[in-house]
């Protein structure tokens, strides 16, 4: 069996979304978002509610790209007990006190179809846990994504390979959005990231 040899990625801040012009994930919903200028990504960017991150590789193209924003988790009991069972520190001073916990979001991700099943979409989540635990200016414990989860296609897989778990509390939100007839694309997911000694 032949290995293949790693890819090299480069991290660029993008204030525009010009260096996507040409970019297909292969997930209709996500292209067209992409695309869509008035109500789309390049939308969310012009409008600072989000930071663009374009991936490219030792050619200098673009094989993906991340866009993220500060946020909050918001945990349940459930999601408390889980935490527990799963061997994550969880200080009952600090943890049954809150309902909200400082985090990331990782508002899109989408690797470029034909760089697809490459392990660049983990090795994006990496990266991005490494300048999130080195940042000095602010505190963070989960990094967070509303994974997309429709009849096509489905993120939640990835994300819980890559260590994340799935959201009580997100669980329950989406059950009562589906009550009052909103169709319901995303899985809410997260990582802790925090140690505590």
């Amino acid at each position: 069996m032949s290995q293949q040899a790693p890819i090299s990625l480069y991290f660029e801040r993008a204030d525009d979304t010009s260096a996507l012009s040409n970019f297909i994930c292969g997930i209709n919903a996500m292209d067209k978002f992409i695309q869509n200028k008035k109500e789309g990504l390049p939308k969310y960017v012009e409008m600072g509610l989000t930071k663009l991150w374009i991936v490219k590789d030792s050619k200098e193209e673009a094989v993906a790209f991340f866009a993220l924003s500060k946020g909050s988790l918001r945990i349940n009991s459930d999601d408390r007990r889980h935490l527990h069972q799963s061997g994550i520190p969880v200080y009952e001073t600090i943890i049954q006190e809150r309902d909200l916990f400082p985090s990331i979001e990782i508002d899109y991700l989408a690797v470029r179809e034909d760089k697809r099943q490459q392990d660049i979409g983990s090795i994006i989540l990496d990266a991005i846990i490494e300048r999130t635990l080195s940042d000095e200016l602010s505190a963070t414990m989960f990094i967070c994504v509303d994974a997309l989860h429709t009849s096509n296609y489905s993120a939640v897989g990835f994300y819980k390979k890559s260590g994340f778990i799935e959201s009580e509390a997100g669980r329950i939100s989406n059950l009562n959005q589906i009550r009052e007839g909103y169709i319901v694309e995303t899985e809410r997911m997260y990582k802790p990231i925090f140690t505590l000694s």
